[in-house]
């Protein structure tokens, strides 16, 4: 199976997240949201989506896409040194 990782986290926007996740399934890989957690994020408009996978438990995956318009101060509300930004650094799955 073909995945490609979505990040999400709290006070995400929906557009940055709703369109490429259906693209993505549009173009034959499989959307696998991910979060700090598996659990459910909300939007900056109230719109809620749950994560299915939490980072340290992310399937292999082909390719990650992380949203966002601007470079982020913080990694999913972790500061930029936690562990949750870390995680990322060196996975040879993606």
């Amino acid at each position: 199976m073909r995945r490609v990782g979505i990040l999400l986290a709290d006070l995400f926007d929906e557009r940055e997240f709703l369109y490429p996740y259906y693209r993505i399934a549009e173009a034959g890989y499989t959307p696998v949201v991910i979060g700090l957690e598996a659990k459910e994020y909300r939007a900056k408009s109230g719109f809620a989506w749950k994560a299915e996978a939490a980072a340290e438990e992310a399937p292999p995956l082909e390719g990650l896409l992380i949203p966002g318009a601007s470079p982020p101060t913080t990694c999913g509300g972790a500061s930029r040194s936690s562990p949750w930004c870390g995680r990322w650094r060196g996975r040879e799955n993606l």
